[in-house]
């Protein structure tokens, strides 16, 4: 951070200077409050990481003073833009106050505030409280934050100098910012060559085969002679500002540069980076263009000769990768796919999630907004933008960015002479499943795959398919949740958050049906299952678009225990829908059933198997049923304690198992997927699971014991028998032997 003291700065003119520019915010309107009397002094960081050509730039601001404010004066805080690139023009410049009702305050309360508010692009305080607000003193050495300058709208890289100034009526001291921007070339020596030509200058430096590219030299130390190399290529040409000086002196001639081998550029360039008209500033530079003389790379390299010595210090150095063409990519072109005419061009996770859509043909459904960038995610223009489908539907392209494009074809392409474009997508009154597919070419024909979209034309409903999730019901009480038109508010996590059933509408092609199906539940007996409601998903829930994404032609449905019903009776639900064909609900899924259960009276709890090996797989399973033997209703919890003699291993390894919960009559540690959660121990011996199962009483015990076989002892026997075998049959050859005579 520099300071530099400055008195009623705001008010002085400024020479604007031809090579670097200078511009200077106006001071805001003249105010009632006097000018504050204690010293102010500007506190600020000058960034460290460069911003992008396209970013902004954001810096806290403090201000401290000298003493206590005085009460019923004020002060302004003026940014303004002392320095540039050459050939760049003036950034646009804010300073909002951090907090406008009040930014610094003795007590916190209104009377000891001073308000800032934004005039202009600085800040000047308008109000002020009876006793006087407080800044952290000029000792503290940060002050009080009174707001943050932001600054965008570059245009050429380099360094952007930007001076804050406070200006009351004692002695105030400003801050300089210097704030780099573009792609530092150098990452060793930061900020001190951003290349500004070639096929990539903003997130590297690449340069097109036998072309031209350029870095810009700058952030150079005042008084500094430097000397500038090529490898494997040629200097093309030199442009310097007007602080840069040739010759043999530390201020020589203006905007001039040496030849080092006094002949041409062939050696190389040396200059001083201050001349006998300016001083340097940090904005100021020299810019070097090279040549592709068929080398992969060319590096540009900047030194300093140490007066005594002769010792080298490398200022900084870049490299260009030549025969790198721009050419588009689809790692960082974007395609948004918007419901009817939208316009936003966003990642994938943004598109709609509405892809399902009626047939109706000539009609836009979708609109698919490019943006095509180039390897180097810079904007790439001047190419073919091509699209085509599989499926139903019809396409319009063109480049205005309305929102739609006129259908013209399945196939089509258009000249872009940007880098954005539209593709919309029209019904053509045929049911099924459509792939836009988008392609950029360049000028030498070479073709990339920007992405590709796909979306759903629904026919009228044909056909359902029901889920069944619950079984058994309580009499006078629903089963299971109750229905939701948002994806993900009932999570299924638990019989509480499970719908009793999901139906699924689709039409012939199994595509899910449009919204708005008419549908309804039929129960076979109402005295024991009583239908409830159905619910369509069609609003995406939490997590949208990636996950709980909206689904029309699904419904929850739920169902009730009739008032009444006696335990094992049981019930079957219908679900059907309207045909508008056929005036009848007439789509009729298979009926599914439903059966009324009591409270758990009892449990058997048991494992799959009697004896494991270590590490397999363990189904412990607890069936209850209730006082007539019948299934016990769902969600019930069989297990008020669990514990074993061994440790088991997996999710469920734990056996903390009292809050699980029963379907259908049962509950399993193995999905109904065949997952398994439970594993057996890795230590040899029986085990014993045993605690209390849920009843009308405090609970009953219960058992259930198994074993992990010894693997070792099975070896052993091996061994063993093996070993009698092998004893035998020496005895064998030993008679064999002596028949023979052999010794």
């Amino acid at each position: 951070m520099k300071t530099i003291s400055l008195k009623k700065v705001a008010a002085v003119a400024v020479t604007v200077l031809a090579t670097s520019g200078i511009s200077v915010i106006s001071a805001p309107s003249a105010f009632a409050l006097a000018d504050q009397a204690q010293n102010l002094t500007v506190f600020a960081a000058s960034p460290t990481t460069a911003t992008a050509l396209s970013g902004t730039t954001t810096v806290s601001i403090y201000v401290g003073a000298s003493a206590a404010l005085t009460t019923g004066q004020g002060f302004t805080v003026i940014p303004s833009n002392t320095s540039r690139p050459n050939g760049a023009s003036a950034p646009t410049i804010s300073l909002t106050s951090a907090n406008a009702a009040a930014p610094f305050a003795t007590s916190g309360t209104t009377a000891n505030t001073s308000v800032l508010t934004t005039s202009g692009a600085g800040l000047q305080s308008t109000a002020q409280g009876t006793s006087g607000g407080t800044l952290g003193t000029i000792t503290a050495g940060v002050g009080t934050k009174i707001g943050e300058l932001t600054v965008t709208g570059y245009d050429q890289p380099g360094i952007y100098r930007v001076t804050v100034t406070p200006d009351g009526a004692g002695t105030d001291v400003a801050v300089v910012l210097d704030i780099p921007v573009g792609y530092s070339a150098d990452s060793t020596y930061a900020n001190k060559v951003f290349p500004f030509q070639g096929s990539n200058i903003t997130t590297g430096w690449a340069g097109t085969a036998s072309g031209l590219a350029g870095v810009r030299i700058t952030n150079l130390t005042a008084g500094t002679r430097y000397y500038v190399t090529v490898d494997k290529g040629a200097i093309n040409g030199v442009a310097v500002t007007a602080s840069i000086a040739g010759g043999s002196a530390t201020a020589g001639t203006a905007s001039t540069y040496n030849f080092t081998n006094a002949v041409n550029l062939g050696g190389g360039i040396d200059f001083w980076s201050t001349s006998a008209t300016r001083a340097s500033l940090t904005s100021d530079g020299v810019d070097i263009t090279v040549t592709d003389l068929g080398a992969a790379t060319t590096t540009v390299k900047v030194v300093s000769y140490a007066a005594g010595s002769g010792a080298a210090t490398t200022f900084a150095s870049a490299t260009v990768t030549w025969g790198v063409s721009a050419a588009p990519s689809a790692q960082y072109s974007t395609m948004g796919l918007n419901a009817g005419t939208g316009t936003a061009i966003t990642a994938a996770a943004s598109d709609t999630t509405a892809t399902t859509v009626a047939t109706t043909a000539n009609t836009q459904q979708f609109n698919i907004m490019v943006s095509v960038k180039d390897q180097y995610d810079v904007a790439y223009s001047g190419f073919v933008l091509s699209a085509s489908l599989t499926g139903p539907g019809s396409l319009g392209l063109d480049t205005d960015q309305d929102g739609s494009a006129p259908s013209t074809g399945r196939s089509i392409k258009a000249t872009l002479a940007d880098n954005a474009g539209q593709v919309s997508i029209y019904g053509d009154g045929t049911a099924g499943t459509t792939v836009v597919s988008i392609v950029a070419t360049t000028a030498a024909g070479v073709s990339t795959v920007i992405g590709t979209k796909t979306v759903k034309f629904a026919g009228s409903a044909s056909k359902i398919t029901v889920t069944q999730n619950l079984y058994v019901a309580k009499a006078g009480t629903q089963l299971g949740a109750t229905p939701s038109t948002t994806v993900g508010t009932n999570a299924a996590t638990s019989v509480a958050t499970t719908p009793a059933f999901y139906a699924e509408v689709m039409d012939k092609d199994g595509v899910d049906a449009v919204a708005g199906s008419v549908v309804k539940m039929t129960s076979s007996d109402s005295t024991i299952i009583v239908v409830g409601v159905c619910a369509e998903t069609i609003t995406g829930g939490v997590g949208a678009p990636t996950t709980n994404t909206a689904a029309p032609g699904n419904f929850e449905c739920s169902v009730s225990g009739a008032t009444g019903a006696a335990s094992g009776k049981s019930a079957t639900v219908t679900f059907s829908v309207y045909s508008s064909t056929t005036g009848l609900y007439s789509i009729v899924a298979t009926p599914i059933t439903f059966t009324i259960g009591g409270a758990i009276a009892k449990s058997v709890i048991a494992t799959d198997k009697a004896s494991y090996t270590a590490g397999e797989a363990v189904t412990l399973t607890a069936t209850s049923t209730d006082s007539l033997g019948n299934k016990a209703y769902d969600g019930q919890t069989p297990f008020a304690s669990i514990s074993s003699n061994k440790g088991f291993g997996g999710t469920n390894g734990a056996l903390s198992l009292t809050a699980k919960e029963i379907v259908n009559g049962k509950y399993s540690t193995t999905s109904s997927k065949g997952v398994a959660s439970v594993f057996a121990p890795s230590t040899p011996g029986s085990f014993t699971i045993s605690g209390l199962y849920t009843d009308a009483a405090t609970g009953t015990a219960y058992s259930a014991t198994g074993s992990v076989a010894d693997g070792n002892a099975a070896l052993l026997t091996q061994i063993v028998a093996l070993n009698a075998k092998i004893v035998a049959l020496n005895a064998l050859i030993a008679k064999i032997m002596k028949k023979l005579g052999v010794k």
